[in-house]
């Protein structure tokens, strides 16, 4: 498909629609992807399920943590609510309701609803009181329950969720987040992830990064035919939401290209650098989306799996072709056949 086709586009091409064909991203799951959300909470708190094993064993039950789990997604209700405070910022102890009743049954079996509610707020009671003496971020960190608390004084923005297991009974629970404890949280994961990216009071650089969506290998002396406006170009790659990003040859990150809000955002891959190989005697050709200018921090957090970056790139399915960083056309990204392409402009 890399010859003109008179005045006329190919049958079955079709505009690609980066709204439908992309997935959209919250700008506040955007916003905490890169720290709070790909934080393991359960490292600030070590030791902290050893500190059930006397309660475990006196009452004979088997208690296992599975998973402890951040999530942008606030607790919706839920049958009981517990409020502690973490240094004065309210912190909402939540149980699934599917989880409470079996839950109490496997403790206290037998017991009226007045001693399920003693036995449930002394199990949250040292629950937060667990997670005061365990704690072991970098800051003092004053954990209280907060008996006359209202629940209503609890605004989760995040929250973080545990899923344990009593007699291999499952059971949900959940911590809900205030909008300063979770940028606490959020700062303090980053400051991890930079201490093992970057040299401490190194100043910090910046670099010009290419949003790629394919190259081609292509003879130098067909570039003219192929920036040619009118031209549609088949890319050889087959339609998905996958990017590279690359820095002048070098490729720095692959990625899922994604919509926050009208900016395109880039999610983060495990590196691959999977790009057209360039024979010796050929040229790459880039179709890109932008460029964006990231610094060496920025790099280091992208450097997670599942990390969101929102570019200044709006939304959109132009493209501009590029030679060794040097733009020499643009065109209007398609689909053909199951493949992108792209008609020249």
């Amino acid at each position: 498909m890399n010859e003109k086709t008179d005045d006329t586009l190919p049958e079955g091409l079709v505009e690609w629609n980066p709204q439908q064909r992309l997935r959209s991203v919250d700008p506040l799951v955007a916003r905490y992807s890169r720290g709070f959300l790909r934080s393991r909470p359960e490292r600030w708190f070590p030791g902290m399920g050893t500190q059930w094993m006397p309660l475990s064993h006196a009452l004979g039950l088997e208690m296992d943590i599975v998973e402890v789990k951040p999530s942008m997604t606030p607790p919706a209700g839920g049958t009981a609510v517990f409020v502690g405070s973490v240094d004065d910022e309210p912190l909402g102890v939540y149980i699934d309701e599917d989880s409470l009743a079996p839950l109490l049954e496997t403790v206290v079996p037998g017991a009226g609803s007045s001693a399920r509610r003693i036995v449930l707020e002394y199990l949250c009671r040292r629950l937060l009181g667990s997670l005061a003496i365990s704690w072991s971020g970098p800051e003092s960190t004053v954990v209280r329950f907060e008996s006359e608390m209202s629940g209503d004084a609890v605004r989760p923005v995040g929250a973080v969720k545990l899923s344990i297991n009593v007699n291999g009974i499952p059971a949900t629970l959940w911590l809900g987040l205030g909008k300063l404890l979770l940028d606490r949280l959020d700062g303090l994961w980053r400051r991890q992830v930079q201490s093992t990216t970057r040299k401490e009071d190194a100043e910090v650089e910046t670099a010009p990064v290419k949003i790629e969506v394919a190259s081609l290998a292509v003879p130098p002396s067909k570039l003219s035919d192929y920036t040619r406006s009118g031209e549609v170009i088949d890319l050889e790659t087959a339609l998905s939401d996958h990017v590279a990003l690359c820095s002048g040859s070098s490729h720095i990150v692959s990625a899922r290209l994604c919509v926050v809000g009208d900016r395109f955002g880039v999610e983060s891959l495990p590196t691959l650098d999977n790009r057209t190989v360039v024979p010796a005697g050929m040229t790459r050709l880039s179709f890109e989306f932008g460029e964006i200018s990231l610094d060496e921090i920025t790099t280091g957090e992208m450097a997670q799996d599942g990390s969101v970056t929102e570019t200044n790139i709006r939304v959109g399915n132009r493209v501009r072709l590029a030679i060794d960083g040097q733009e020499v056309g643009q065109g209007v990204l398609h689909v053909f056949e199951g493949r992108f392409a792209v008609a020249v402009a």
